[in-house]
């Protein structure tokens, strides 16, 4: 399988990307789409769905690839960065403490 860059690439191709990755690990456990979807708690036509366009809810993912026992990569997802400089250091430091978003203000 081609490496895609998932910097460049659009939604829905790395979706499609993801999907595929799902079928690869599927397919070296030996399991079948209906095996897969009965150890995960999904549809077969979701997992179907899921492996040939990507398309599908988080919990869908989630449930596939605890399945498949991958549910420790979801631990490296969307971790905050670490600041690299001053500038970055403040920047957090005021994130944290406002919560929420700013106004929007009315014309």
């Amino acid at each position: 399988m081609k490496g895609l860059d998932f910097e460049l690439a659009p939604p829905r191709e790395i979706a499609r990307a993801i999907g595929a990755r799902l079928r690869v690990q599927r397919l070296q456990q030996s399991l079948t789409q209906d095996e897969l979807a009965a150890r995960a708690a999904v549809s077969a036509s979701a997992l179907k769905t899921l492996e040939s366009t990507g398309k599908s809810t988080i919990e869908t993912l989630v449930r596939v690839a605890g399945a498949l026992g991958l549910q420790a990569d979801f631990a490296r997802l969307f971790v905050p960065k670490l600041a690299s400089s001053i500038a970055d250091l403040e920047r957090l430091e005021r994130a944290q403490q406002r919560l929420r978003a700013p106004r929007r203000k009315s014309p």
